[in-house]
Parts: C-alpha cells; structure tokens; sequence
C-alpha cells in the first residue's frame, strides 16, 4: 500500500517508545517462540499435575493469561521443579506486561535447567519493557542460535539499539532479522522507525507499506503506518489507517490518541473528543 506524502516542516511526531515497547514486543513474544512447552523441549518429567498444565496451555492459547496463571500457580503449587509450567507462567506474565514477575519466573526455569532456546525470546522482552537494553545486548547474544530464536533476538536486540539511540546499529539488527524471515512484518516496522528518526521519509514509508501488506490483520502494523503517513503530512492515509488499527485493536490507547490528534488538526474536534472520552 503505497501513499503520497507532504512533508511537513518541523513535525516532531516519532513513534512513541513506550508504544512500541508494550505492544510490539509483547506481539513479537507470542509468535517468535514454539508455543506449546513440552518435556520434549526441557529437561524434566511433567508432574501428575498435567491435566491441569494442559488446561492452563489451552488457557495461554486463547489469550486467557490470567487464567492461565491462575492454574499453572496450583501445578507449581504440586510440583515447583515442573519447567514447562514455570516457562508458560512467565511467558503468561509477559503478556500481560508484568515484566518483573516474569524475568522471576524465566531466570528460575533457566537456574534449574530450562532450555535456552525457549527462553531466550520472553526473556529479552521482559528486558525490553524494564528498559534494560545493556542487559539484552550483553546477556542474550544472537550467535549460536535456531534460526527462529535468533530472529526473535536480532528483533529485541534492534528495539535494544533503538531505546540506547544507536540507530545505525538497530538498523543492522533489523536488517539482519529481515534476512531471516522476510515473510514477517517486525524487521519492517522497526526499520519504518529507523528511517523516521534518520529522516528518510519516503525510505519509512516504502517499508511500512510493506509490513502492511505482509501483515495486514495486525493493528500494530497499521498503527505505524498511520503515524509515518502522519509524519509525511498525508492526514487522510494517516486516519484510514488509525481506523483500521483501532478496529483490530480496540484496546490500543495510542491508536486512539494518535487519530484524535489527526482529526484536531483537520479540524473535525467532535470526532476527536470521542477518541479523547
């Protein structure tokens, strides 16, 4: 999807950090990694409490993750050694964004021998919402890993780069991640924000239009979209793609400030107080 722009002089609207941080990572999280966590995977036996580890996966799946804590916590309870339940608790607490507590519970899977390449992922983006981007750089290094996990870590090591301001250095890592799995919309939208703040406009927008139409049912996708076609002054693309994000995100406040933000300066303020309600 390709858009005209108008450049408007002295427009300071970056992508928010905090925006990108607790929705991108978090999408990132959940499909970087296998989903299912399995003794195939770690090193330990499921406890007799497995039904229950079952019911609470199936739980994970459908975005229930509070459930889904609610009884991985009585499976910890019987058996506190079973991994796959420690791994899912902690990748549950990072979906809701409850970084602290789930670092606590992957850095004990990881002490009592849980596989590295489940955990490498969640944990660098339970990193990423604290802020700790030496952590992630220093602690989480890329080499050596599945080509999937290094994906996941070259997408967090790029956001890492981006929140130390080292833009040449988040560029490469996105590149990197695009390299491996072009058919994914995450190496773009970071490179989009790279471009924004090297002020190669139209660079952002060639490459957000690519990761919409990579991944056109994502609101996080559309909302960058929407807020580079902002930046270039081309307020109409800029609301279409707000309203999209909005509707595939109804709970996203930053979609909601951002096009009311567009519609003040169209002048349509009823509108606008809606969003702001």
């Amino acid at each position: 999807m390709q858009f005209s722009v108008r450049l408007v002089s002295g427009t300071q609207d970056p992508i928010l950090p905090v925006t990108w941080r607790r929705f991108a990572v978090a999408l990132c999280f959940l499909v970087l990694t296998p989903l299912v966590v399995t003794p195939v995977h770690a090193k330990e036996a499921v406890s007799p409490s497995g039904g229950l580890y079952e019911q609470a996966l199936k739980r994970f799946e459908s975005e229930d993750y509070r459930g889904a804590i609610i009884q991985l916590k009585n499976v910890l309870q019987a058996n506190p050694e079973n991994l796959p339940a420690r791994i899912l608790i902690g990748r549950a607490h990072l979906a809701l964004g409850d970084a602290l507590a789930a670092e606590k519970e992957l850095r004990r899977a990881k002490v009592e021998g849980g596989d590295e390449e489940l955990l490498a992922v969640p944990l660098a983006s339970a990193l990423l919402l604290m802020k700790r981007y030496e952590d992630i750089l220093y602690t989480l290094p890329v080499e050596g890993r599945s080509t999937e996990v290094e994906y996941g870590l070259q997408i967090t090591h790029g956001q890492a780069y981006l929140g130390l301001l080292q833009h040449g250095k988040a560029e490469e890592a996105f590149e990197r991640a695009r390299r491996l799995k072009p058919d994914t919309a995450m190496p773009y939208v970071g490179l989009a924000r790279v471009k924004l703040v090297q002020a190669a406009f139209y660079d952002a927008r060639d490459l957000a239009a690519k990761a919409v139409e990579i991944e056109p049912d994502n609101f996080y996708v559309w909302f960058v979209h929407g807020r580079v076609a902002r930046r270039l002054g081309n307020l109409p693309v800029a609301l279409s793609s707000f309203d999209k994000a909005a509707t595939l995100g109804p709970e996203h406040t930053p979609t909601r400030i951002a096009r009311a933000m567009g519609l003040i300066q169209m002048g349509r303020y009823e509108e606008a107080e809606k969003d702001l309600e």
